[in-house]
C-alpha cells in the first residue's frame, strides 16, 4: 500500500471515529517505522507528520424517481400469482436421521415464482401443519423417531391452498424408551 492510500485511509477513518466520539476535530501524527509501514499515533515523535482530522461533511439522500414510482405502484392482488413448482429440496425422500441428530431435521424447497405478499408456506407432518412462515427452509426439531410424510403448501390470506409440493417421507431413528 502506497504512503497516499494510507493517508487517505487514516483520514476516513479518523474522520469516523471522530463523528463517533463527538469531537471536532483531531491531531493525529504519521511516521514510518523500519520497514516503511505508516505508525499513526495521538502523541509526535521524531520524524513524525501532523494531520489533523476535521468533520466529516454529509448530504441527505435524495428520492428517485424510480424509488418514488415503486412506491405509488400496488403489488398485484394474490390471486393473479400463479406458482409453477413447489418443491422440497433436502431432506430426500427415504433419509434416515441418526439417533445423534436427537430428530432435528431441516427441509427447504424451492418456489417458483417468488412467494406473493399476503401469502405463506406450510409445513406439513403427517397430514398436520407444524410450522408456517413466509420462509421455503423450517427447522423441526425433537421428531418423535418412526415414519413421517413431509409436504409443503403455499396458501393465500384467505387459507386457499395455491400449489403443494410433493410428499417426502423420512424416518427418525432415536432410542426407544422401552427396555
Amino acid at each position: 500500500m502506497d504512503y497516499s492510500s494510507s493517508k487517505t485511509l487514516v483520514l476516513i477513518t479518523m474522520a469516523f471515529s471522530c463523528l463517533c466520539t463527538s469531537v471536532s476535530a483531531t491531531e493525529v501524527y504519521v511516521s514510518r517505522d523500519a520497514s516503511g509501514n505508516a505508525v499513526f499515533s495521538d502523541r509526535p515523535s521524531a520524524n513524525s507528520e501532523s494531520l489533523t482530522i476535521r468533520d466529516l461533511s454529509t448530504v441527505p439522500a435524495i428520492g428517485t424517481q424510480e424509488a418514488d414510482k415503486d412506491e405509488q405502484s400496488e403489488p398485484e392482488p394474490n390471486s393473479a400469482i400463479e406458482y409453477t413448482s413447489l418443491s422440497i429440496i433436502s431432506p430426500l425422500s427415504g433419509t434416515v436421521i441418526p439417533n445423534g441428530a436427537a430428530g432435528d431435521v431441516e427441509i427447504s424447497a424451492v418456489l417458483t415464482p417468488a412467494l406473493g405478499p399476503k401469502h405463506k408456506i406450510v409445513l406439513m407432518d403427517n397430514g398436520q401443519v407444524v410450522k408456517e412462515g413466509r420462509q421455503t427452509t423450517f427447522k423441526l426439531n425433537n421428531l418423535d423417531r418412526g415414519e413421517h410424510s413431509l409436504s409443503m403448501m403455499v396458501q393465500n390470506d384467505a387459507g386457499d391452498t395455491q400449489i403443494t409440493s410433493q410428499q417426502v417421507t423420512i424416518y427418525i431413528n432415536r432410542p426407544s424408551a422401552l427396555r
